[in-house]
């Protein structure tokens, strides 16, 4: 059997192989614009030994995604799996100038303090704490690891407010 380029059946297979190219670089295409067409959280964690209300973790809250987000209270998150939110912090030491949930537009950023040492029920001890927890109103959860951050905290660190150093 010989293999005939001009034959009608030899130019259906090639328009089907071709047909079926398009059809999975469209599929790539799609696949990676509804990706990208989508609200995505970026978080990041800074350690503040050194603030007026004491030991601290600092959160930057990022929308690098296309859709506006909103997000509810942050959390961290202890060592026994108890989690302690924004609400949990004394009133004296909550920052009212950032009422959450709060709905982030595309690259807009929010920051917030965890002054440890004013939280009600957790820890004041900031090693204690493993990973901090986002969650936006749809119930997706985005979790970040706190132990790099906090294997780099000193043993022998203050964790009294300013107030209680003197």
């Amino acid at each position: 059997m010989t293999f005939d380029l001009l034959s009608p059946q030899s130019f259906s297979i090639a328009a089907s192989l071709l047909a079926l190219i398009v059809a999975f670089a469209s599929l790539a295409v799609s696949w990676r614009v509804a990706g990208r067409d989508r609200a995505n959280l970026r978080i990041e964690f800074e350690y503040l030994p050194m603030t007026g209300l004491g030991v601290s973790f600092a959160v930057g809250i990022v929308n690098t995604g296309r859709r506006p987000l909103t997000i509810q209270p942050a959390a961290l998150v202890d060592r026994n799996g108890k989690a302690f939110s924004y609400d949990d912090l004394t009133r004296e030491s909550a920052q009212f100038d950032i009422f959450l949930p709060k709905t982030l537009q595309e690259t807009e950023r929010v920051d917030l303090l965890f002054p440890l040492w004013h939280l009600k029920h957790g820890s004041h001890d900031p090693r204690d704490y493993r990973f901090a927890e986002i969650r936006d109103t749809t119930g997706k959860r985005k979790t970040v690891s706190l132990m790099k951050l906090v294997r780099s905290i000193p043993a022998n660190d203050v964790f009294a407010p300013k107030d209680e150093w003197e």
